[in-house]
């Protein structure tokens, strides 16, 4: 069974995308981008995609992906973020490798399409 990290300071966020997915996946949670780096580095063999949102306490999206792109090129990452364009670009421009973008509040379905998908080829 595939594993995804989830890293968002939202509860309600990460029991949403649990539920989505609770047959089909495993999954870790973290609070904040600090601990989404811990437990990447602590789980790193068995995690195929990290969803994630940009702001957040002690370690913002950004910062925490780029910590990861470092351990891992190949993990699926997908931004989970409200101002996803704004995002595209900055990502975009400095050549860094994010899967897919998905605005707040995305749709049920659009968050299961874009997570299968991705799942599915690896």
């Amino acid at each position: 069974m595939k594993t995804i990290l989830i890293v968002d300071d939202d509860p309600l966020v990460c029991e949403l995308l649990i539920t989505l997915f609770s047959n089909e996946y495993k999954f870790i949670v973290a609070n904040n981008g600090k601990e989404g780096v811990e437990k990447f580095k602590e789980n790193i063999s068995n995690i195929n995609l990290v969803i994630t949102d940009f702001n957040m306490p002690i370690m913002n999206g950004f910062e925490m992906v780029k910590a990861i792109r470092f351990l891992s090129r190949g993990v699926k990452i997908i931004f989970h973020s409200a101002g996803v364009q704004q995002l595209e670009m900055l990502f975009d421009g400095l050549n860094f490798p994010i899967n897919h973008f998905l605005s707040k509040p995305a749709s049920c379905k659009e968050i299961q399409d874009t997570v299968n998908r991705l799942l599915l080829a690896t």
